[in-house]
């Protein structure tokens, strides 16, 4: 969601020069929108987007952000688009109304509904909380976007269910990239040093939803059949919640002999490096908004294989051979399979080099905006 977030602002702020977008938050101290002035935006995008930002940067510059705010008034005309979490702030979404009713049309991006629909896979807080204020957002909005077709088939029928499919949803998929903040960088030596020679590589935070307790499975078979000859496995994430009975099996195989390797703080260069170096991914999440690291996967030309669940389909298409998330067996044959047959694996290599079209930041950022004026043309008039 930050990445997200970051990339569409860094987008706009680039190709903003009449100054018709404007970056706004909700001051819970004082129960209002406010202005913040674009040079900050900015200077806090570019922070954000460092490899080297510490807390005390960003807050140094949040602090300037509220300290020189100015207050939000909103009229006919105007669009307020929710880029990030609607379910933070105590009247965050209670005050969407009041934009409404100065004229304002006001749309939310929905990441997800995974919170609302497999409430199994987080915190019991984020599940309340999320559920809550999804029930106030459904009724607060005059439009919707969503990160992929799977979500916005899931948020009409919600609106549907509560009398609201007058609300226009519009579906604007994610990039593919990852972004080269002020540059690309090598990865330094050492680290390349420190990576083993054959690995597979799984990105992703670590938490019961990404499913990494399927790889631990399959890693363990993998190791019966080839020994020392099984290739590693990465996992680049931090370290999620609920993860303790992963984190009590991995120990207990002993990584499967030292084979899976779990390292989280990358770089984007370190990320990239792994990408380019890497046989092939795998992506067995249950359930997704969209799947990033898929599409990531074959921007750098390397082969996925990925579950067949949810949105994750929409982002690798007919380049990406897929498995379901429940079964190990079938995750266990896919991903055997490419491991043993490496001419195979080297034609499927190539034909993501060669047919993959990766989609740009500012694609998204366009059809965002575009999206905006689409929605807003058949929203009924109040």
């Amino acid at each position: 969601m930050q990445r997200v977030q970051a990339e569409i602002l860094t987008s706009l702020i680039e190709r903003n020069a009449e100054g018709e977008i404007a970056f706004v938050f909700f001051s819970d101290g004082e129960e209002q929108y406010r202005l913040a002035r674009t040079l900050l935006a900015c200077e806090l995008v570019d922070a954000s987007n460092s490899d080297e930002v510490t807390m005390e940067h960003l807050g140094a510059i949040l602090g300037q952000i509220y300290g020189t705010a100015d207050t939000l008034k909103c009229g006919n005309g105007d669009f307020y688009l929710v880029l990030g979490a609607f379910w933070f702030g105590r009247g965050y979404l209670s005050r969407l109304n009041d934009l409404r009713k100065s004229g304002a049309l006001v749309g939310i991006n929905f990441f997800d509904l995974i919170p609302y629909t497999h409430p199994e896979y987080v915190d019991v807080a984020t599940q309340r909380d999320f559920t809550e204020k999804l029930e106030e957002a459904l009724a607060s909005i005059d439009y919707a976007c969503t990160n992929s077709t799977f979500v916005a088939n899931e948020l009409r029928a919600l609106l549907a269910s509560r009398g609201r499919e007058d609300v226009p949803v519009g579906a604007i998929p994610l990039a593919h990239d990852i972004p080269d903040a002020g540059g690309e960088q090598p990865a330094p030596e050492a680290f390349a040093r420190s990576i083993p020679k054959e690995y597979v590589l799984c990105v992703g935070t670590i938490e019961p939803r990404k499913n990494h307790a399927l790889l631990l499975e399959v890693w363990k078979r993998l190791y019966d059949r080839y020994g020392e000859k099984a290739p590693s496995l990465l996992i680049i994430g931090k370290w999620g919640w609920r993860i303790e009975s992963f984190r009590e099996s991995l120990a207990a195989a002993g990584n499967v002999h030292g084979k899976i390797v779990v390292l989280e703080g990358l770089s984007d260069s370190e990320l990239r490096y792994l990408y380019r170096h890497c046989l092939f991914t795998v992506f067995p999440s249950f359930a997704e908004g969209w799947g990033l690291p898929v599409g990531e996967s074959l921007y750098f030309g390397k082969p996925c294989l990925a579950s067949n669940s949810s949105s994750i389909p929409e982002v690798g298409g007919d380049l990406v051979r897929y498995f379901d998330p429940k079964n190990v067996d079938e995750a266990y044959r896919v991903i055997d399979a490419a491991l043993s047959d490496r001419e195979d694996l080297a034609i499927w290599t190539e034909d993501v080099r060669r047919r993959f079209k990766p989609r740009s930041w500012d694609q998204v950022t366009d059809d965002f905006m575009q999206n905006v004026f689409k929605l807003s043309a058949v929203t009924p008039a109040k």
